[in-house]
């Protein structure tokens, strides 16, 4: 089963964990949290790579986790930009071509400097909306995410994918079972991310 390292860096901690990737219920083989290099990051944008590089590469040799070479980066930034849309009812391959079309309706700033990406909710099933995707729509400056393939690089990894921490606590939560809406909080040094998950059927 393939693996892949989960990292996540913050002001104060890096957290590094190792799971099965692709899994519908992946096990987690290691996790490890380390000091992030004071200074080294700054509201999600990376100031020190050789310095995070240093304490990343560090943290897998001691934890044996060196085999592992793809890694997701988990980005909490106020820089990150999201909207949640309502789609029409077309194929998932076309929403990406849509959403491009429609970016200026989404987000109404200059989008050239930016990656976008999107995430599909869910698919509604009843109502006026029966057939809709509900969808979460993010931009990123290309900047950012630049910085962390190459922090990728530097490491010796291979960067599959980049996320943004509300989607990482949405994906973790989205499958409990609750009979009342849950409130997340994430709580860091520089910001506070708080997901509303509603109860099914409400």
């Amino acid at each position: 089963m393939a693996k892949v390292l989960s990292i996540e860096i913050s002001n104060s901690l890096i957290r590094i964990c190792e799971m099965d990737y692709k899994k519908k219920n992946p096990r987690v083989y290691r996790h490890v949290m380390v000091s992030t290099p004071p200074g080294a990051i700054n509201d999600g944008y990376l100031a020190n790579q050789a310095e995070l590089k240093e304490a990343i590469s560090n943290a897998l040799t001691v934890n044996k986790m060196r085999g592992t070479k793809d890694v997701i980066f988990t980005v909490a930034s106020s820089k990150i930009i999201t909207r949640e849309v309502m789609l029409p009812a077309v194929k998932q391959s076309s929403l990406g071509a849509m959403i491009k079309t429609n970016l200026n309706e989404y987000f109404p700033i200059d989008l050239s400097s930016y990656e976008v990406a999107h995430l599909v909710l869910e698919q509604m099933k009843d109502g006026m909306e029966a057939g809709k995707y509900r969808t979460q729509i993010m931009a990123a400056e290309k900047s950012l995410v630049k910085s962390y393939d190459e922090l990728t690089t530097l490491c010796g990894l291979r960067l599959v994918s980049l996320d943004y921490a509300g989607n990482s606590i949405f994906q973790a939560i989205k499958n409990e079972d609750t009979a009342s809406r849950v409130m997340v909080l994430k709580i860091e040094e520089g910001q506070t991310l708080i997901s509303i998950v509603k109860e099914k059927g409400d």
